[in-house]
C-alpha cells in the first residue's frame, strides 16, 4: 500500500513539475494526507472497547464494549478477505482495518457484525477485550 500510494503521489508530483497547472500541486497533497490517514492507525482496548484511529485521525474505527460479544484471533489474508490494504469492507460485511497479512483481532459485534484490526499479539487484546466485556455485562446484571 505505501509503495503504490506513494509512487501515486510522486508520479502526481512530477508531473505538476513539469506541467504548468497549480491544480495539481493540489492533488500531490491531497494524495499524501490520503495516503497518511490510511496508512497508520494506533489500536487501543479499553474500558471503552476497541478503537482503531488513524494517524490523521479520520477514519476512526470504534467499537463500544456493549457491542462486544467475542473477541478472538484470526489469521488476515488482506487480498482474499478485503480485497485489499487499509480501511476496509470485506465479504459478508466484516469492516476492517487492514494494514498487512497475518495475525489480525477480530470482534464479533451484536447484530451479526464483524471487525478485524490487523495488530501485533492479537491474543493478548482479545483476551483483554474479552475480559472487560464479560465484566461489563455481570455489573450490568448485577
Amino acid at each position: 500500500m505505501l509503495v503504490a500510494g506513494g509512487a501515486a503521489v510522486l508520479l502526481v508530483a512530477g508531473l505538476a513539475i513539469t506541467m504548468p497547472m497549480p491544480a495539481l500541486w493540489l492533488l500531490v497533497v491531497v494524495l499524501a494526507a490520503l495516503l497518511a490517514a490510511m496508512s497508520v492507525f494506533r489500536v487501543r482496548v479499553d474500558a471503552a472497547g476497541l478503537t482503531a484511529r488513524s494517524a490523521l485521525g479520520w477514519p476512526t474505527l470504534r467499537v463500544p464494549l456493549e457491542e462486544v460479544e467475542e473477541a478472538r484471533t484470526v489469521t488476515v489474508d488482506p487480498l482474499a478477505d478485503f480485497g485489499g490494504w487499509g480501511y476496509r469492507v470485506g465479504a459478508q460485511g466484516r469492516v476492517g482495518v487492514v494494514l498487512r497479512r497475518g495475525e489480525g483481532l477480530e470482534v464479533r459485534r451484536t447484530g451479526g457484525r464483524a471487525t478485524v484490526v490487523t495488530v501485533d499479539d492479537a491474543a493478548t487484546a482479545a483476551a483483554l477485550l474479552n475480559t472487560l466485556a464479560d465484566r461489563s455485562r455481570g455489573a450490568t446484571r448485577g
